[in-house]
């Protein structure tokens, strides 16, 4: 029987032009009737893989075979480095002893925001208007034009000291500037051009360009790397041009109408991008076909071809230096025959002093766009013949039981590294313990992430060598967003004020201290909230008071609204179980009802529902959403939806499991329990773990539950339980005799046992003060400048305001500044997450305890992660990391055992778990990788 091949592109423009040039008998997985082309979600679970997968960035819904697919679109960590522009300026910093006399490379500087730009103009003297001294002995240049002879420009003289400047992540017509020292000064104070913190490029204006018609012009070039080390560059082409005919020279008359320079402003002349061109039909060319083979004008679709062969060695040159710079970057793409489809754009320039062709390397979009900016046949026609030629050299050929075999059509081999094409390999176990078996390529994009990480630390340490910069000291220089934030939160806690006290550490050592989830390190303004309240005890007064700014605050803190309960206990635990013992007592939990647990939860969102449900008769259903929990049972599924019904009376979930580190989708959960139960079921979410890391927003949640504990979140041993005024909380008011128009603090006597911590409650003030002055730190960061930027200790002014009675009986923190002070947090923590993740990835030896972050719902990465080793018991490696300076932790962390079933620990012996918060660095991070790799046998 014949096999069937399947191909899926994603996407529509890529759909719409893969589709056609597919064989007739292939069979199309993503055939829907959707105007996306996209498959529906039930279609790519019920599907079978296709042999072929073109993404032009990877989905979701692919991850689970993009690894096992015969070919690929991408080379592991394919979009990260040809994407870049920063990684262009970067591996192109220096030439090599056996790179090509042809290959022309321009001055290029990386910087990031405003502060970074500075740096740069004073590096290259942008600032000194050179202008007068050097205007005589600038005269006129032959430019070389490709629809005429060599012929002179008088009014093209070479520009002075002129950079074009990009958004290093941008493509398309934004993000690309052409600075000179005319306006260079305003450039830079433009708080609209750049962000603070993000990356550019500045490079070097080409000088002397080969225009086409009078015009500017740039080459359009396809490329292709492989997996097995090729290089490959299609002999078709487009030239695109500029709108207005290219000058260098001011245009005095336009300068003073409109105060832009034309030298330094006139995107219209400099800028050729066909985005920038095609709002002016009148002046836009559209695309011009060109042609590498050809050294005469041809014709071809009714258009003309211009020749380029002259400039094609230098473009080989310049393919062959970009692939063997980068393909160290790219292994692992073997198992999955990856490749990457480049557009390259060039700029042409012939130097009449040598008499040399040369094509300058501006920039790459991997893959580029399969649309084209006319849409007309001969465009059109261009795109088709070289993805046609891409399916014959590689695709087909590379698809098991075929017949095909390589035909480069258009393609030709520029660079070939028979060394990159073996690719990573780990050793097997077992029978085969002595051969080599490829690694899967998404886990050989994470050891090329890493060693891109290397090579740029490296490469900006070697930079700020070289131009004898000094580190910059505290609030100094050019630091990023993340750290400026970073270091204001250290400045407001007393525990990186103070050097260790722990007789196992020396004394002049500061800790490090990587235990936030078990309960984080306590903020400055919390301590003298609660200082105040214990030195002026009065709890008619001050006490009732205080508790009530606290019930506040937390509603800020969560994005409740003001109608909605706050329960306050001791913590979560308590609470959790006082509202499982309410449920029971007013008969709102039945015997025949059932309970939802997930398996991910810590077990003081687990004991109360057991209990509650034992106690009544009521049925017990496990969720596993993780690991490999078996689903013999009736009452486990990995699949919630199997488990809803409309018996099911409360599900129990987490924000993020301490363990997993892993935010879950608690809005479309939520929402999937409402339907699937007529909106019966309470959703009860326990979000401990995720609080001190991302913005709750519980009102846009709607689960009708959620509960946090403060001393995890950077304050005092007070629980908060927020409960859904027009939910369940109105419920249990019914329940108990109260009106549903009756206030929501009816329920405070039900849950409340005891005197509530009123010295804790001023302490949660505090907090709302300390989320507050991050808002107040990064609005500061964000507006500031480089030379008249305020003390970020001064960012935080509301924590000023604390240590009195009248400031801890009113809270300050609004829900504005709730969701930027948490804003400043992710900002912080993101890249600790992946520098986390990516440094414990490269010991093989070490298994990280984590879910599919795709599969099941996960939108977010926290710095928590749960870790166990091969060879060394973790407690070991603990204690070694503590004798460090390292504060970390092993433990089951209150895990269920159906977690460490599924994932296959040990429950009585643990995990190391390494949790880091805001305050932390990425210089203790590496700190940690540092002391790891000391241990004996630990790589």
């Amino acid at each position: 029987m014949k096999r069937s091949f399947r191909y899926e592109a994603t996407g529509s423009v890529a759909h719409t032009r893969i589709s056609p040039l597919m064989p007739a008998d292939w069979i199309d997985n993503d055939s829907t009737d959707s105007k996306d082309g996209n498959a529906n979600t039930a279609a790519m679970e019920d599907k079978t893989p296709p042999d072929f997968l073109w993404e032009n960035a990877a989905r979701r819904e692919s991850k689970d075979y993009r690894d096992t697919v015969s070919v690929y679109s991408h080379l592991p960590n394919g979009l990260n480095i040809l994407d870049s522009k920063w990684v262009l300026g970067r591996i192109f910093n220096e030439r090599r002893e056996d790179d090509s006399e042809l290959l022309a490379t321009l001055e290029t500087h990386c910087f990031r925001g405003p502060d970074g730009f500075q740096a740069f103009g004073d590096k290259v003297g942008l600032w000194k208007n050179q202008r007068e001294e050097s205007e005589s002995a600038r005269t006129g240049s032959n430019l070389v034009d490709i629809l005429e002879d060599a012929v002179t420009t008088t009014d093209a003289v070479e520009p002075n000291n002129l950079w074009v400047v990009k958004d290093a992540q941008a493509n398309g017509a934004g993000g690309i500037w052409v600075v000179g020292p005319s306006n260079a000064t305003a450039f830079g104070k433009d708080d609209k051009k750049m962000f603070p913190d993000h990356k550019y490029v500045a490079q070097k204006y080409v000088w002397p360009p080969v225009l086409f018609g009078g015009r500017k012009c740039h080459v359009r070039v396809y490329g292709l790397l492989t997996s097995d080390g090729r290089a490959f560059v299609h002999h078709r082409a487009f030239l695109h041009v500029a709108n207005d005919p290219f000058t260098t020279t001011s245009n005095t008359e336009q300068t003073m109408a409109t105060g832009r320079d034309k030298e330094a402003f006139e995107e219209s002349v400099h800028i050729t991008n066909c985005c920038a061109n095609s709002h002016d039909d009148s002046k836009f060319a559209g695309e011009i076909l060109a042609d590498f083979e050809t050294s005469a004008t041809t014709e071809r679709d009714g258009q003309t071809v211009i020749p380029l062969a002259q400039y094609f060695p230098s473009v080989q040159a310049c393919v062959a230096g970009l692939a063997k710079r980068v393909f160290p970057f790219l292994q692992g793409g073997q198992a999955n025959h990856g490749f990457e489809y480049l557009g390259m754009d060039f700029i042409l320039a012939h130097d009449d002093k040598t008499d040399t062709p040369l094509a300058y390397l501006l920039e790459i979009n991997a893959p580029p766009s399969q649309d084209t900016a006319t849409g007309l046949p001969h465009a059109e026609n261009l795109h088709d013949d070289v993805i046609r030629d891409l399916m014959s050299l590689w695709v087909f050929p590379n698809v098991p039981n075929t017949i095909a075999v390589e035909q480069p059509g258009g393609w030709r081999c520029v660079y070939e590294d028979n060394a990159s094409g073996e690719g990573f390999t780990a050793q097997s176990s077992g029978a085969q313990q002595h051969e080599q078996q490829l690694i899967i390529p998404s886990k050989a994009a994470i050891i090329n992430k890493i060693r891109w990480a290397i090579f740029e630390r490296k490469t900006a340490k070697k930079e700020q060598t070289s131009c004898n910069v000094e580190e910059p000291k505290p609030n100094e220089g050019t630091k990023g967003q993340s750290q400026m934030i970073a270091e204001f939160a250290r400045s407001q806690f007393p525990y990186f004020l103070s050097s260790a006290t722990d007789d196992s550490v020396e004394q002049s050592k500061e800790r490090i201290f990587f235990e936030n989830a078990g309960g984080s390190q306590v903020a400055q303004v919390v301590i003298d909230s609660i200082t105040a309240s214990l030195s002026f005890r009065h709890r008619k007064v001050v006490g009732s008071r205080t508790k009530q700014a606290a019930r506040e605050t937390f509603q800020r803190l969560l994005g409740a609204r003001p109608i909605d309960p706050i329960v306050l206990g001791s913590n979560a635990s308590s609470l959790l179980s006082s509202l499982a013992d309410l449920y029971v007592q007013l008969g709102l939990l039945k015997e025949n009802d059932e309970v939802v647990i997930s398996s991910e939860n810590h077990l003081a969102n687990v004991q109360p529902w057991e209990c509650a449900a034992q106690s009544v008769g009521a049925t017990i259903r496990w969720w596993t959403p993780v690991g490999c929990a078996q689903e013999t049972l009736s009452s486990s599924s990995s699949k919630l939806e199997d488990l809803l019904n409309a018996n099911t009376r409360i599900v129990a979930l987490p924000h993020a499991s301490n363990v997993l580190g892993q935010i879950r989708d608690i809005e479309g959960l939520t929402r999937r329990i409402k339907q699937k139960t007529l909106g019966r079921a309470h959703v009860v979410v326990d979000g401990v773990a995720a609080s001190p890391h991302v913005f709750a927003n519980v009102n846009q949640l709607q689960a009708d539950w959620y509960v946090v504990s403060a001393h995890k979140l950077f304050g005092p041993h007070v629980g908060g339980l927020y409960g859904r005024k027009d939910g369940a909380a109105t419920e249990i008011l019914e329940a108990s005799g109260a009106t549903s128009e009756d206030s929501a603090s009816a329920l405070y006597p039900l849950l409340e046992k005891g005197t509530v911590n009123y010295e804790g409650c001023a302490g949660i003030v505090g907090l709302g003060q300390y989320i507050e002055s991050l808002a107040c730190c990064s609005r500061k960061i964000g507006h500031g400048n480089r030379r008249n930027r305020q003390s970020l200790q001064d960012a935080g002014e509301p924590s000023q305001r604390s240590s009195t009675i009248p400031n801890i009986l009113k809270p300050s923190l609004t829900i504005a500044n709730a969701t930027e002070g948490y804003t400043s947090i992710r900002i912080v923590e993101e890249p600790l997450a992946e520098a986390l993740l990516a440094g414990l990835r490269q010991f093989p030896k070490v298994k990280i305890i984590e879910g599919n972050e795709n599969k099941f719902e996960s939108v977010m990465r926290l710095p928590i992660v749960s870790w166990l080793h091969a060879d060394i018991p973790v407690d070991i490696i603990c204690n070694l990391c503590d004798k460090s300076g390292i504060s970390c932790r092993v433990s089951s962390f209150l895990c269920t055992q159906m977690l460490a079933d599924g994932f296959g620990f040990d429950i009585k012996k643990g995990m190391l778990r390494v949790s880091l918060a805001h305050y932390n660095t990425l210089d203790e991070v590496h700190c940690l990788f540092e002391c790891l790799k000391k241990i004996p046998g630990f790589v």
